[in-house]
């Protein structure tokens, strides 16, 4: 709300800077975990857009944000990858190396007519491709199309931020995670919270009025539910003793609570 978030002591900037943790929390751990798509005996889709193309052909073509991204969907996982080419160019140079990294060799890659296509079997892949100029399936056999890839496109669009600056490259990654927690049948929301458990140990809230630290518990995940009976209060002075304090912009480690306020303050990543 453009009030902001007085119910709970927080700007919008507060508020905005969270989110902005949230995207990295997401990006590096969708880096981490996502591998190539395909197989032999699998058909994956490919295509390449165009990112911020003027509206009814209206407007400053100068001002807006025109990216090519290629992406790819397999018909039997409905795993994806997308990636921004690199140059801004679509280019066989360009897309033969994306399609090396995120695509098992042996799969088969239906696509347009675009001629950086053509000798993709040369790299071990099977390829069919349909002539969009003439139909957007073939007329000799209905299974070849890329209507699986074209339908992604327009679900990503309507997914990003629709005015105003933001990161695309960081955005795609942000949709490719909530899509592979949508494929895994995971909770979104938890897997967001063990993701910023393993990021930073002590979350740090800034507020409007000065800076309010809120002391995640950590617990062991194989004895999250038993507590050995031989611990003790002292073993709990101990762990304290050895808490390690951090930065939730710049992750920078401090050994006091003092210490990681002061540099939050004037923190350059914020």
């Amino acid at each position: 709300p453009a009030e902001g978030y007085a119910d709970n002591g927080m700007s919008n900037e507060t508020v905005n800077r969270w989110f902005q943790y949230f995207r990295y929390i997401c990006n590096a751990d969708i880096n981490e975990r996502q591998a190539k798509i395909g197989g032999e005996g699998k058909i994956v889709e490919m295509d390449e857009s165009m990112f911020g193309k003027m509206k009814y052909g209206k407007g400053d073509p100068t001002k807006r944000r025109r990216t090519w991204v290629f992406a790819g969907k397999c018909r039997e996982t409905g795993e994806v990858f997308v990636r921004i080419c690199p140059f801004n160019k679509r280019t066989k140079n360009i897309l033969w190396p994306i399609v090396q990294e995120n695509v098992v060799r042996g799969t088969m890659l239906y696509t347009d007519g675009w001629r950086a296509y053509r000798k993709l079997p040369t790299l071990g892949y099977l390829h069919r491709w349909v002539d969009h100029s003439k139909y957007y399936v073939d007329p000799t056999d209905r299974t070849l199309h890329t209507n699986g890839i074209e339908g992604l496109w327009r679900v990503i669009k309507r997914w990003l931020p629709q005015s105003g600056r933001y990161n695309l490259e960081q955005y795609l990654n942000l949709f490719l995670w909530f899509h592979d927690q949508k494929m895994s049948e995971q909770d979104t929301f938890w897997s967001l919270c063990l993701s910023a458990r393993t990021t930073a140990r002590i979350c740090i809230v800034p507020d409007v009025e000065g800076i309010n630290l809120e002391e995640e518990n950590e617990y062991d995940e194989e004895n999250d539910n038993i507590e050995d009976e031989e611990s003790s209060d002292e073993e709990t002075d101990d762990e304290e003793d050895e808490m390690v304090f951090s930065c939730p912009w710049c992750h920078r480690m401090y050994d006091t609570r003092a210490e990681v306020v002061l540099h939050i303050a004037g923190c350059s990543s914020k």
